[in-house]
């Protein structure tokens, strides 16, 4: 989900980005850590916010997975088509839906809603 409507997008990876939160007392910076998406939309967003967001989401606005599979039918003019079909939460039935971390356990959960 992106500015509340729902895109179709190919996730290309994930990672962490230090983001901006402003100044302390002494003037350092402060950041947070942003999970965040890398992805490539099967349908494109506002041209503008494109550019400004370089294609990264924020993890979680990420509702669903689908995956998008190539499917080259033979027509019966023998003309071979490139196609994609769309499944839906590909992978779903084999998933885990939880991480054991290893460690302080508390301090571990606590990480994570951090994000």
């Amino acid at each position: 989900m992106l500015d509340g409507e729902i895109h179709l997008a190919e996730v290309l990876y994930f990672t962490c980005l230090a983001v901006a939160d402003g100044l302390d007392e002494d003037g350092e910076q402060i950041f947070h850590w942003q999970a965040m998406a890398l992805v490539m939309m099967y349908s494109y967003p506002d041209h503008d916010l494109l550019e400004l967001s370089f294609h990264a989401v924020n993890v979680k606005s990420i509702t669903d997975v689908i995956g998008m599979v190539p499917h080259q039918p033979n027509l019966p003019s023998g003309v071979t088509e490139d196609r994609y079909f769309l499944v839906e939460k590909p992978g779903l039935n084999i998933a885990t839906f939880e991480v054991a971390y290893k460690g302080a356990g508390e301090d571990d959960k606590a990480q994570d809603n951090e994000y």
